[in-house]
Formats: structure tokens, sequence, C-alpha cells
């Protein structure tokens, strides 16, 4: 059953997929109508472990809930371990740029999201005003994301952190577009130095980055010391420190 084939049965699905007996919280439903009906004070979203009794539909219902909601600002996912199918079902219906009209700032995510899948969050935040993407998956480590090449498909202009802790990432190409970026987290990652081009054109040309920790990877000292010249590149007047040891690059602007 495809939820945008049954747009007229909505009623019904949510009435069968949302309730009590299906293992959700009142409180969980009462988010969740809110969210349905764009409740204008409703705009931080938790989903915490009930959320792990959600079968097919119930994902592609909220995930169509979610897209034409114009108040959700927040959407917290962490205390959830998802599986892939869970996701596949979230973005089945979220398509490229779905979620840009949405006014969401933050979204949180420890686990469940392979490459495709974060290509598709990735494509349907596209043009919105997402300002913080978080998979981390830094205490597992476990993470399933070993490309970020999406970012080149994709315009993400307000975002300011990002953070993919624990993942299986190679290269960091597309980072450069990130040119608003704040803060920035890809340690526990398989980066090598080669991988590091991405971050060293962000660090030459960005006037916005204030922290960036790269550690636990494989950049080595060779990558380390590529990225802490990547600095001198940059005219941005503004004082700063790095620290380079063990293959471990860590930056902070002064305060």
């Amino acid at each position: 059953m495809d939820i945008i084939d049954y747009a007229e049965d909505e009623d019904e699905l949510h009435d069968n997929y949302f309730n009590v007996h299906a293992g959700q919280s009142m409180e969980c439903l009462v988010d969740i109508d809110k969210i349905r009906h764009n409740d204008p004070t409703f705009t931080e979203f938790y989903l915490v472990s009930e959320g792990n009794y959600f079968d097919d539909m119930n994902w592609k219902l909220l995930g169509r809930y979610i897209a034409r909601n114009t108040h959700l600002t927040c959407i917290d996912l962490t205390e959830m371990y998802f599986d892939r199918r869970d996701m596949e079902n979230f973005f089945s219906v979220l398509p490229f740029g779905s979620l840009a009209s949405v006014p969401l700032k933050d979204i949180c995510i420890e686990s469940g999201l392979n490459t495709v899948l974060f290509e598709s969050m990735l494509k349907a935040l596209s043009g919105g005003p997402i300002e913080q993407i978080s998979v981390d998956n830094g205490l597992m480590n476990d993470g399933l994301i070993d490309s970020i090449e999406v970012l080149h498909e994709v315009e993400l202009p307000c975002l300011k952190h990002l953070t993919l802790r624990g993942n299986k990432i190679v290269s960091t190409s597309g980072l450069e577009k990130c040119v608003k970026l704040e803060t920035l987290s890809m340690s526990k990652n398989p980066i090598n130095s080669a991988g590091c081009i991405g971050i060293s054109k962000l660090l030459e040309k960005s006037t916005a980055l204030e922290e960036v920790c790269i550690c636990n990877t494989k950049i080595g000292d060779e990558g380390a010391d590529m990225l802490a010249n990547s600095l001198k590149h940059n005219t941005g007047n503004r004082r700063e420190s790095h620290h380079t040891e063990g293959g471990c690059f860590i930056y902070k602007v002064d305060e």
C-alpha cells in the first residue's frame, strides 16, 4: 500500500496505525497529532524508544505529516535505534526539496542511516533553513555512511553545524560547499590524507568556521599538516589555534 495512493483514507490509516494498542504512549500520540494538524505551538519533536514499535506505515505517515508542517524546527531521534527499513519508509515520502518549506533547523539521528538514506535526507532538506545535522555514531562507531558526495548536489545555505562521527567516510569531497559551517566533527571515520581535500578547501576559504575536530581517523601526520597549511591561505583576520599530533587535527577560533 502506497501512502500517496491512499491519501483520501488518511484518517482511517492514522487511527489504525497510531494508537495506544500499537505500543505508543498517549504523549507520543498527542505530539504526532500536533505535527499532523500543523499546531503552531508545537515546534520540537523528540521521539523516544517507543518509536521502535513503529511499522512501515507509521514511518510513511510521519514523514508525510512532517513534510507538510510549517512550524516544526527540531526533530530529535537520537534515542531511537533505527534499522534501514525504518528510514527507507520515513524518507520514501520525502522527495528532493520536500522539506524546504518546513522551518526545520535541527535534525539529530544516531543510527540507521546508510549512504543512500543520508543522501535522501539531504536531498529532502535541500533549499531549506536547516542549521544543524547530526548523524553521530561516535559511541558505537558503527555508522554506515561511507560517502558525502551528495553535498555537491544539494543546497544547504544555512547549515552551521555538522556532526558525522563514527561512520565509514573516506573522502570529504563536498564539504567545500558548506561555507556557512561553524562547527564540524568528522572524528572516528577512516578518512585518509587524500580524503582531506574537501576539508582543506573549506579551511582555505571559510570565514565562518569556529571549530573542527578530525581525530581517530587515518589522515596521519601528512593529512593533519595539510589541513594546518590550508589555514595559511585563509585571508580571514581571525585569531585561531590549531593542534596537530598523532594524525589528529583540532581547530578552534580563539575567544
